[in-house]
């Protein structure tokens, strides 16, 4: 039986929200947000840890200040916003938090 450390995968994702990514890279978030959701669906350690080490690298990348000119860095898309809100609203309730309501300000950011 694997021991994921489902409060350290939590504080991993939930900031995920404040990155500016280019959408190449928002491409690879969302598919390391698949994989770590069937990781810990099958409690999969290693599974957990290659996800959130390809996160890692993306989190690199999201505050490396761009010297170079390239791809427009964008917020999370809809897509990634919705796999993101899934993944943290998994994670609290496993960690015994409610949900944030679906209807809450998680996961909106206003604009204006």
């Amino acid at each position: 039986m694997s021991a994921i450390d489902i409060e350290r995968v939590h504080r991993r994702v939930e900031p995920i929200d404040g990155w500016f990514l280019t959408d190449e890279d928002w491409l690879a978030a969302g598919s390391a947000f698949r994989a770590l959701a069937t990781a810990l669906t099958r409690r999969d350690e290693e599974a957990v840890r290659t996800a959130l080490e390809t996160l890692q690298s993306l989190e690199e990348r999201a505050f490396r200040a761009e010297a170079q000119l390239g791809p427009e860095k964008t917020p999370i898309p809809p897509q990634q916003r919705e796999q993101l809100n899934y993944l943290v609203r998994r994670l609290k309730l496993e960690l015994g938090q409610p949900p944030s309501p679906p209807d809450s300000a998680e996961g909106t950011r206003s604009v204006g």
